[in-house]
């Protein structure tokens, strides 16, 4: 694979040498995160982008402009590093960055794949067709058509009971589940209502998946699972803000590993809602 002459560096040293001028706030730019991680690593992976944001966001005034000023970083290396060497991007594919979009050119098509294939979901935070408005507004922060996303998504809600013979695993990340549930990070900004309807919007999602459906909360980082979809060899990665779609059966035996391992140490959603405390004030 040919390397970026910047493979090794921290991200702290790529944002201080090669883009002194990305504006970041202080406590972010020098947060110890960013001593830790290599450009390399993001690069080698891309499914590595996606955590990393993911970690980022969790930061002190780490809000979505600095998110999006670190993507744009991050994705002007990947670029750079692809002009380099090909294999500089290993999973190569269409990029859908738009959610709504994406509900069309991925999700649907994928939605009715689904009827006839086994499946994994493991969403970047909870299925879209559980969101509330309130939760996708926090999550979407005014970049899309918030109203006519969820009109979409209702009429996806509609059809769940086309997938009545399907068979599959939904999972979910327990920190991320509580983060929304707790009104905490990105979502601080929802009230004791917003989050008591999307704990009822996640209990009559439980409720209406057809039997074959199973899902599961563990624990993302302890079990190596990345945002993703999986129908047959055909497989969507999240990261940057998008959706990567291609076709790999290589790594869909490696995610298999991972999704059962994950299967292994969680709970049922339902089992869950149950345990968590109820949203504090």
């Amino acid at each position: 694979m040919g390397k970026s002459e910047r493979w090794d560096w921290t991200i702290r040293r790529l944002l201080r040498d090669a883009h002194p001028d990305v504006r970041l706030r202080e406590a972010v730019r020098n947060h110890p995160l960013f001593e830790s991680v290599t450009l390399g690593a993001l690069l080698e992976n891309r499914l590595a982008v996606d955590s990393f944001l993911t970690e980022c966001r969790k930061l002190p005034h780490c809000g979505e402009i600095q998110i999006n000023r670190l993507r744009q970083v991050i994705v002007a290396e990947l670029d750079a590093s692809q002009q380099r060497s090909i294999n500089a991007l290993p999973l190569r594919g269409v990029f859908h960055k738009n959610s709504v979009a994406a509900l069309e050119d991925v999700y649907l098509p994928m939605w009715r794949l689904a009827q006839f294939a086994p499946f994994v979901y493991v969403p970047s935070s909870i299925p879209e067709i559980a969101k509330t408005a309130a939760v996708l507004a926090a999550e979407l922060a005014g970049r899309e058509d918030i109203e006519a996303y969820v009109e979409k998504l209702s009429l996806v809600r509609r059809n769940l009971g086309s997938l009545r013979t399907a068979t599959g695993w939904i999972f979910l990340d327990s920190h991320t589940l509580e983060t929304i549930l707790k009104r905490q990070g990105r979502y601080s900004c929802l009230s004791l209502e917003d989050a008591q309807q999307q704990r009822c919007a996640l209990e009559e999602m439980a409720a209406d998946l057809p039997a074959g459906i199973k899902c599961v909360v563990t624990d993302f980082e302890a079990t190596a699972l990345s945002s993703s979809s999986v129908v047959g060899d055909l497989v969507v990665l999240y990261g940057m803000g998008g959706y990567s779609v291609f076709r790999n059966p290589a790594m869909v035996e490696q995610m298999r590993l991972r999704h059962e391992a994950a299967r292994a140490v969680g709970r049922s959603l339902t089992d869950f809602l149950q345990m968590i405390d109820q949203p504090a004030a």
